[in-house]
């Protein structure tokens, strides 16, 4: 019998790093310099990662000499042909770019990702008095998501069980939606990796996949001791020696319709780029599919680093990284100073190509963080991350920057500082020529900023009230509607509160209306944007809700949504009905619905098993649907 040292993880752990590492925030990385070969390819990963196999090592097993580290809506009325009525879309981000969510629809179908592991869509005739499901099919893969595009779908689905691949693996899938009774897989692409997101431009989708290093291994005898300076040597020729597959992902493309299938890299070699300092030995690829055209993907691009946060503009694809910190890092020893890079892709068409990288200072929040505008992108970052559980520091601070692309470069432009210093912040939403910050500690300031003059971006207004703001939404000229949680003057937290804020003079924002749902209590829309509805014809926003009882008060438990009226002209927001689902056999069904639709006069709430429909005015039950599990 024989062991085994892995080191696997120090490739990972490494990978992570961002690519400006100890790079100044204001000194833009230069344009990713280009790979011309497989070979060179090759050459640059087995090079660089033997160094950082040996520095993991060594701070492993105590050597820190060794060790480099040690010194507007997108959900208003759609269309799905001429006889379909008006319906909801997936709440996104930037108007016209779809996200990839469980549920879509055109106004004639519900199209719904369910079965035990996420892996089925459901096709639901939205135009019957009692919807049926009208077919299904079943997709490679689970935990799926869909985008929808006339009478395709491209389906995102995750594998972990192949033993082939091993780091995982995404599938697309293309479906055929034109008779949703006899919905059809008709071609699918395996690439080793997990899709960080994607964006639907139009007909053309863009996916971009993460892949850490394949395992290198160095078989050891058992009950063999080797000193330090044998196992490293050995692991340094183990990397030597290791094949291009250990850093370039694969891609198996299936086509059902002709039983074909071939394999390949995920990406050519020469379309392969590298930040010019050595930043882990990851692969990070965006793949571009042309719905028109189906799958295999009609182009790929790949960076030698990793990518977290996905945003998608108007003219841009940006993927964002942030500086690697080991999880075991103690508080007190985050670094003062960190940066997170950003990578761009300029989109035209079903083209896709890289552009230009940039980093700013501290760390993301969410895809809100970024906002492209008239040719700038404007970033919101805190100086400690979000993920950490403790209380910020003192000298924690916000702030926001804005980049411009100048030969291959973000640059930055511009710089409002000094948001909710001793905070992190909690909220972002930028919007034309404003923005919005919230930060929490103990109350909720939310931040007014002018970014109208891009080089003097400047915070104009402040707002300070108990709790916070998660997710920030633009109702109506001048208003915003927040959804968080309330709290003590300490901060401590008291229940879900939806506020509006009129932020028509940005110098004197100000709460005009606020409800409170007490005692322990949320809703997901507060960290998942795709679970929040608003209709703006009628004024509704429906919203998932969890609501735990006190152990005296059994009565005050709720699981479900609930809707509210929210009023721009008398600046109000008033509960107009609540929605459950029948009495459900298992105590884990009683949850909130995944998701809420309109679709003409009706609501259709989605859970696992299920679908319920309910009028539009009171949310009254009209009728239930199972799901086949």
């Amino acid at each position: 019998m024989r062991g085994v040292i892995a080191a696997a993880g120090a490739l990972v752990a490494l990978a992570c790093a961002g690519p400006a590492g100890a790079q100044a925030a204001s000194e833009a990385p230069p344009r990713l310099k280009s790979i011309d070969s497989c070979g060179a390819l090759a050459r640059y990963a087995r090079r660089h990662t033997q160094a950082t196999i040996v520095a993991r090592d060594a701070k492993q097993h105590g050597d820190r000499s060794l060790d480099p580290r040690a010194g507007e809506q997108g959900g208003g009325a759609g269309g799905g042909g001429d006889d379909a009525p008006d319906f909801s879309e997936t709440n996104v981000q930037e108007q016209g770019i779809d996200e990839p969510d469980r549920v879509k629809t055109n106004g004639v179908h519900l199209f719904v990702v369910g079965g035990d592991d996420g892996n089925v869509i459901h096709a639901l005739d939205a135009r019957s008095d009692r919807p049926g499901v009208v077919g299904s099919v079943e997709l490679p893969g689970f935990d799926g998501e869909i985008l929808l595009s006339g009478n395709r779908i491209l389906a995102l689905t995750w594998d972990d069980g192949d033993p082939e691949s091993w780091a995982g693996a995404t599938i697309l899938s293309e479906i055929d939606v034109s008779n949703p009774a006899a919905m059809r897989v008709l071609r699918t692409e395996k690439i080793d990796g997990e899709a960080i997101s994607a964006r639907l431009h139009g007909r053309v989708a863009r996916v971009a996949i993460w892949t850490p290093p394949r395992e290198v291994v160095v078989e050891q005898p058992a009950g063999a001791r080797w000193s330090a300076a044998y196992r490293r040597t050995r692991m340094r020729r183990a990397v030597r020696k290791a094949p291009l597959d250990t850093w370039r992902p694969s891609v198996v493309t299936a086509d059902r319709t002709t039983g074909t299938r071939s394999e390949r890299g995920a990406v050519p070699c020469g379309s392969v780029r590298r930040p010019r300092e050595y930043s882990g030995s990851g692969m990070l690829t965006v793949r571009t599919v042309d719905l028109d055209r189906g799958l295999p993907a009609v182009d790929a691009d790949g960076i030698f680093a990793e990518g977290e946060t996905v945003y998608g503009g108007a003219d841009g694809l940006y993927v964002a990284t942030e500086e690697w910190i080991d999880p075991d890092t103690d508080f007190e020893d985050l670094p003062s100073e960190s940066v997170t890079a950003i990578h761009k892709f300029a989109i035209a068409g079903a083209e896709t190509e890289y552009r230009a990288s940039g980093s700013v200072p501290g760390y993301m929040l969410s895809q809100w963080s970024m906002s492209e505008h008239a040719g700038y992108l404007r970033t919101a970052t805190t100086s400690e991350p979000p993920w950490f559980d403790e209380e910020p520091r003192g000298e924690s601070e916000s702030q926001v920057v804005v980049l411009a692309e100048r030969d291959g470069a973000l640059v930055e432009v511009g710089r409002a500082r000094g948001l909710g210093r001793g905070e992190r912040i909690q909220a972002v939403r930028f919007m034309g020529d404003q923005g919005f910050v919230v930060t929490f500690r103990e109350v909720d300031p939310l931040f007014t900023l002018d970014l109208s003059d891009p080089h003097a971006p400047a915070v104009r207004g402040e707002l300070k009230i108990p709790g916070y703001s998660a997710y920030l939404h633009p109702i109506a000229p001048g208003l915003l509607l927040g959804v968080g949680q309330d709290a003590t003057a300490r901060g401590e937290l008291r229940g879900f509160q939806l506020s509006l804020f009129d932020v028509s003079d940005l110098a004197q924002p100000r709460r005009v209306a606020v409800h409170t749902i007490p005692g322990s209590s949320g809703s997901a829309a507060e960290w998942d944007h795709h679970a929040f509805l608003h209709w703006p014809a009628t004024g509704l926003t429906l919203l998932p809700i969890e609501q735990y009882a006190d152990d005296e008060d059994e009565r005050a438990s709720f699981s479900g949504a609930i809707g509210f009226k929210v009023d721009p002209d008398a600046r109000s927001i008033a509960e107009v009905g609540r929605v459950t689902r029948p009495a459900p056999e298992d105590e884990l069904d009683a949850m909130p619905p995944e998701r809420n639709v309109v679709i003409g006069e009706r609501v259709f709430s989605v859970w696992d098993d299920g679908v319920r429909t309910s009028r539009l005015d009171d949310l009254s039950q009209t009728a239930w649907v199972d799901l086949p599990r």
